[in-house]
């Protein structure tokens, strides 16, 4: 929780607490329970929709490090900001469903 910087919502209830968790906050959170079991591959689907831009990037930054510590990290992401994008290591970029580029940026 730290890492994804979301230790305020370490006590709350996700549902029918009362007290409203927005959802840069659940969607830190699903990565975080994820992350617990310290798993070798990471898959995630758009991990960064509904993020601001500062939020969006720790998380790509977050998963930059996993993958430096050995882990496979794939994600699909959309319109990231120029600097979130150049954390990736390898990219495909698609369009119309036909890959028009593959590889290290």
């Amino acid at each position: 929780m730290k890492k994804l910087q979301i230790t305020h919502c370490a006590d709350r209830q996700l549902v029918g607490s009362g007290v409203p968790i927005n959802l840069g906050e659940k969607k830190r959170i699903c990565i975080a329970f994820e992350l617990i079991t310290n798993p070798k591959l990471i898959m995630l689907d758009e991990p960064t929709s509904g993020l601001d831009s500062m939020s969006a990037y720790r998380v790509i930054k977050l998963m930059q490090k996993e993958a430096r510590a050995g882990k496979c990290v794939i994600a699909t992401i959309h319109m990231p900001s120029s600097e979130t994008f150049m954390l990736f290591d390898k990219a495909m970029l698609l369009s119309e469903g036909h890959s028009i580029y593959h590889g290290r940026l």
